[in-house]
C-alpha cells in the first residue's frame, strides 16, 4: 500500500516498515526454527522466559519504593540521549500512588501488557483438575497480578480482563469464572484500604469515579471524529504507512487525536478502511490456524485468550510495539504445543 500514500516521504515509510520488520518478526521467526530443529531449546526458551517474567515482576514491586525513579531506565535512557520524564513517572495524586511504574520496559504501557501477557503465559502450566497441587504456580499468578494492580496503568487490568475472560469461555470454566470475579472484587477492596489507592481502585470500574487522569470515553469519541477528518481525502488508503509516527516526530501531540491511544485510530490513519480490512482477515486467519493446528484445548484457550488481551489493550491504548511481545509468548506456546503434539 506503500505506493498509494503521498502524505509520508516513501523513505521513511521504507524505513520503518524495515525496522519493524526486524524488531517484530525475525526474533519469533528465528525462535520458532531453532524450536523446531533443536529439542533442547523448548525447555530453555520457556525457563529463559520464566526467568524474564520473574525479573519483571521482582523488579516493579521494587519500584514501588522509588517515588517515580526507574535507576535501570534512567540510565539507559542517559546511555541513548533520551529524557527521563520524572514528572510523568512520579504521577503524584489521582491514586496513583506508587506513580506509573515502567519496570525493566521504557514505558509503563509495555510493563502493564508484558505483565498481562505473562499471567495468561503462566496459566498454560495450570492443571485446572489439580488446581491446588500448583501451589507455587498460583502464588506466582497472584504475585503477578498483584503487581498489575499496583503499576498505576488501569488498562493492563482491563486487557487481561478481556484475555481471561475469552480463556474461561473457551474452557467454559464458568465456576471459575465467577470464582475470579469474587477474587477480583476482593483483591480491590483490599488495595483500596491502601492509602491513597482508593481513587485508582474505583476508577478501575468507573473512570468517572475519581481523579485519575486519562482519556474518559468522550474523549475518545472526540480522537475517533478527528481521525475521520484527517483521512476525508483518503478514505481508502490512509495517509500513509506510520504516519502517526511521522507526524509525533515532526508536529508533536495531535490536537485532536492527542498520541493517537488507539489501535483503530492507529490503522485507520495509516492505513484507511483496507488497513482495518487487512487487519480483521489477519484476526480471522489467527484464530483459524489456533483452531487447525493446536491440539491440546488450554493452549488453543489461551492463544485465544492472548489475541483477545492484545487487540483489547491496543485499541485502549494505541499499538507502541506491543505485536513482538505477542509473537515471542505465541511462538513458544505454538511450538510448545506442536512438541507435545509430535510426542504423542
Amino acid at each position: 500500500m506503500i505506493p498509494f500514500h503521498d502524505k509520508v516521504p516513501y523513505g521513511f515509510q521504507f524505513n520503518i516498515w524495515r525496522s519493524q520488520f526486524m524488531t517484530i518478526l525475525l526474533l519469533p521467526f528465528a525462535a520458532i526454527n531453532v524450536l523446531d530443529k533443536d529439542p533442547k531449546a523448548l525447555r530453555l526458551f520457556t525457563r529463559v522466559l520464566i526467568i524474564a517474567i520473574a525479573v519483571a515482576i521482582g523488579y516493579s514491586f521494587f519500584l514501588t519504593k522509588m517515588r517515580g525513579f526507574n535507576p535501570y531506565i534512567m540510565a539507559i535512557f542517559s546511555m541513548s540521549g533520551r529524557e527521563f520524564d520524572q514528572e510523568y513517572f512520579m504521577a503524584e495524586g489521582g491514586g496513583r500512588v506508587f506513580g506509573r511504574i515502567s519496570g525493566v520496559f521504557d514505558h509503563p504501557m509495555t510493563n502493564g501488557l508484558f505483565l498481562s501477557f505473562s499471567l495468561l503465559f503462566l496459566m498454560t502450566k495450570v492443571n485446572f483438575n489439580k488446581l491446588f497441587k500448583n501451589k507455587l504456580l498460583i502464588f506466582f499468578i497472584l504475585v503477578n497480578f498483584i503487581c498489575i494492580v499496583i503499576i498505576g496503568v488501569r488498562s493492563a487490568i482491563v486487557g487481561l480482563g478481556f484475555g481471561l475472560v475469552m480463556f474461561l469461555l473457551k474452557e467454559r470454566k464458568f465456576n471459575v469464572m465467577f470464582a475470579g470475579l469474587f477474587g477480583l472484587v476482593l483483591v480491590l477492596i483490599i488495595l483500596s484500604q491502601i492509602p491513597g489507592m482508593e481513587d485508582f481502585t474505583k476508577s478501575i470500574v468507573d473512570p468517572e469515579s475519581s481523579n485519575v487522569k486519562g482519556s474518559s470515553l468522550d474523549m475518545r469519541t472526540v480522537q475517533f471524529e478527528g481521525c475521520i477528518d484527517e483521512i476525508q481525502n483518503n478514505f481508502l488508503f490512509g495517509n500513509g504507512f506510520a504516519w502517526t509516527s511521522y507526524y509525533r516526530l515532526n508536529f508533536g501531540t495531535h490536537p485532536t487525536m492527542l498520541a493517537f491511544e488507539s489501535l483503530i485510530i492507529m490503522v485507520l490513519c495509516n492505513s484507511g478502511f483496507i488497513g482495518l480490512v487487512l487487519w480483521g482477515v489477519m484476526i480471522f486467519k489467527y484464530l483459524k490456524l489456533v483452531n487447525r493446528k493446536i491440539r491440546l484445548a488450554s493452549h488453543k484457550s489461551v492463544l485465544y485468550a492472548f489475541m483477545a488481551s492484545y487487540i483489547g489493550y491496543s485499541t485502549i491504548t494505541g499499538e507502541y510495539g506491543y505485536l513482538k511481545y505477542f509473537l515471542i509468548f505465541y511462538s513458544l506456546i505454538y511450538m510448545q504445543n506442536i512438541k507435545n503434539i509430535s510426542k504423542i
